[in-house]
């Protein structure tokens, strides 16, 4: 829901994860997420290549 509202009127969701995890972790959560998607939007507006190979390649030695 909140990809879709670009994180407006998620407050009801929020509350549920809460009340799953407490408060420490849902924060926790949130700016995990947070940080990946902004790594992603860098990543993907300056068209930036992997530094290395991936691990999980099969022509990786």
């Amino acid at each position: 829901m909140a990809f879709r509202t670009f994180g407006n009127d998620v407050a009801q969701e929020f509350d549920v994860l809460i009340d799953e995890v407490g408060h420490e972790i849902a924060v926790t959560l949130t700016m995990a997420v947070g940080r990946c998607i902004t790594y992603a939007i860098t990543v993907n507006t300056l068209e930036l290549a992997p530094p290395a190979p991936s691990v999980f390649e099969q022509d990786v030695v």
